[in-house]
């Protein structure tokens, strides 16, 4: 959501105001984000209560460049972890569900560096 009122921008979505200056109502606005940010922490997780997410992996929080913070799967190994500080992108990465069918999960991967110009 957008505070036209501010100009804040926060995640996820709510009607109760605007986080930043309070503002409610029509100021309070849904807006895409872009899907790439920074790294901020990460941690592997090695239990997890459902046997539909099978550990271990890796959850990371992420600064996204629109300002939000959020926290989500790291489409990284767990013994590789990517560096705090790392640019991200979101990504679609494959998993398998319950009855076998493709689906994907939104993940965050290592951004991948431009190639050089000459």
């Amino acid at each position: 959501m957008r505070c036209d009122a501010c100009g804040y921008v926060f995640f996820p979505p709510q009607n109760l105001g605007c986080e930043q200056c309070g503002t409610t109502g029509s100021a309070l606005r849904p807006c895409q984000l872009v899907g790439s940010g920074t790294l901020m922490a990460r941690v592997t997780v090695h239990l997890h209560a459902k046997p539909e997410r099978p550990a271990p992996f890796v959850i990371g929080t992420v600064r996204l460049d629109d300002g939000p913070v959020v926290r989500m799967l790291l489409d990284a190994p767990p013994d590789t972890l990517p560096p705090i500080g790392s640019p991200m992108v979101a990504v679609l990465s494959p998993v398998a569900s319950e009855e076998g069918s493709r689906v994907h999960d939104l993940r965050f991967s290592l951004a991948q560096p431009a190639p050089l110009q000459e």
